[in-house]
């Protein structure tokens, strides 16, 4: 067992670029991974637009700041190990998207280039980059060109972090769900759910894991292990949405309107199978393997 002064001479700094939902858990989980381990040990800065609603004392400094304001990125300094990006924009409209991904991402470049020790980052992105929409299999390898104006922001954005040269890796997050994000079980609540006549192929990653799995990733790069420079960060279980809504019908007891609407509820992402192999080559083990294990553990803390 190596000392506590040990670990304190190896303190590396992390800065979290964002303290939202996502960002949050991923740094508790990335905090008790970490007080746990004898190899390595950090210090928590976060870089956020507005003050936090509660004190948090795993944070060692805070700064406020717009990402797209370069004033914002010269009152940080430059000796941190680990930068995580991982911000969710203000709308769904290109400009909030360029802003926080385009514009951000281009200002923390800038700021570390040339920096003595330059840092790793981890930039959480989406699976929206990929336009495919015909039911194709898509993995890293597959082309992303987007196929909105904010998906292709966010695209452009990976682009510039991977001309950087930095060592870094996209997270790219397919649709989160979990906790509080509890759209689908509402509209079924609602009776507002609607099953289509058209395929819709869904995909989805549970809230905990898409943060045990920055954490996860986080905490390789502070102990100097390979990681990949993109990842799908996806469950095992692409489907089809019709199938469901009918399970979670079932489970939630509820009536399910079973008359098929033409084209009901168009995806904005588009139809497309998601494969995690990387994922789970990493050694990384999904808590929530499927949307079944994953409501089923929603519908458990509503009960």
């Amino acid at each position: 067992m190596l000392s506590a002064s040990w670990k304190e001479n190896m303190m590396s700094r992390v800065l979290f670029v964002g303290k939202g939902k996502l960002a949050s858990k991923a740094m508790a989980y990335l905090q008790a991974s970490i007080a746990l381990s004898d190899d390595v040990n950090c210090s928590l800065d976060v870089l956020k637009r507005t003050e936090l609603s509660t004190p948090d004392d795993k944070i060692s400094s805070l700064y406020l700041g717009d990402v797209a304001e370069p004033a914002s990125w010269q009152q940080l300094d430059k000796d941190y190990a680990l930068v995580i990006y991982c911000l969710s924009p203000s709308g769904r409209t290109e400009q909030a998207y360029r802003e926080v991904f385009y514009e951000g991402i281009k200002h923390c470049l800038a700021h570390f280039e040339g920096s003595k020790h330059t840092p790793k980052l981890l930039f959480v992105s989406s699976t929206s980059v990929y336009a495919q929409s015909q039911g194709e299999p898509v993995d890293e390898m597959s082309e992303a060109l987007g196929s909105s104006p904010t998906s292709v922001a966010l695209h452009e954005a990976e682009q510039l972090l991977a001309q950087s040269g930095l060592t870094h890796s996209v997270l790219r997050l397919s649709g989160i769900y979990g906790g509080s994000r509890n759209r689908m079980l509402k509209q079924l609540e609602q009776g507002q759910a609607v099953l289509s006549d058209r395929v819709r192929i869904s995909n989805r990653i549970h809230e905990e894991d898409a943060a045990r799995f920055i954490a996860y990733i986080s905490e390789k790069a502070l102990k100097g292990e390979t990681f990949e420079p993109i990842y799908v960060v996806s469950d095992s279980c692409p489907v089809e949405l019709n199938e469901v809504y009918r399970y979670l019908a079932d489970q939630m007891a509820v009536a399910l309107n079973t008359e098929l609407a033409d084209g009901a509820g168009g995806r904005r992402s588009g139809n497309k199978y998601l494969n995690n192999q990387k994922l789970r080559s990493s050694g990384f083990k999904l808590r929530f393997p499927s949307y079944k294990e994953g409501y089923a553990e929603m519908l458990k803390q509503k009960s």
